[in-house]
């Protein structure tokens, strides 16, 4: 009787024990996804930033092509009256950050596209009545690639911002 009852106890724990191994190991499949995961939401929210950061450093040199310094208008004749001419021929249209000349931005490019509207609006304003006649509108979209820290996949991340500007004179 003895005899028995051990041999029904020690199916049991042979039992529990292969169920103890099984939760674990699902345990241990899902704390590894949980990791890659992360890491995978760390590298987008790192390349987010740059992208970004490339959109709006790509912004600024393009609104310094448009008004280089000791300029006061992008068209200072105010001849062009259409969107293919006027200052918007000085935009870089495609431009790649070297990582010598922008630390951080390796793998990220950014495209611009300017566009140029000529009106003739006066409006009074507590500095005085200005007329604009130029407004210029740029457009610029940053990408940036990278891979996740275990090498597996690449990600591509893309930011877009605008800016308009507008030329004027005080009557």
């Amino acid at each position: 009787m003895l005899r028995e009852l051990s041999r029904r106890q020690g199916g049991s724990a042979l039992a529990t024990a292969l169920f103890v191994i099984v939760v674990l190991g699902m345990m241990a499949a899902v704390l590894t996804r949980m990791r890659v995961d992360s890491s995978d939401l760390g590298v987008n929210a790192i390349l987010g930033i740059r992208a970004e950061l490339a959109a709006t450093t790509a912004l600024e040199i393009g609104t310094y092509q448009l008004y280089p310094l000791g300029s006061s208008s992008a068209d200072p004749a105010g001849t062009a009256d259409d969107d293919t001419h006027g200052g918007c021929v000085r935009v870089s249209a495609d431009l790649a950050f070297d990582p010598a000349v922008f630390p951080g931005y390796g793998g990220c490019r950014a495209v611009m596209e300017c566009s140029r509207r000529a009106a003739k609006v006066d409006s009074s304003g507590e500095f005085g009545t200005y007329a604009r006649r130029v407004s210029y509108f740029l457009k610029v979209t940053a990408s940036c690639t990278g891979s996740a820290p275990d090498g597996g996949t690449d990600y591509s991340v893309s930011r877009t911002v605008y800016s308009a500007l507008a030329d004027g004179e005080q009557l």
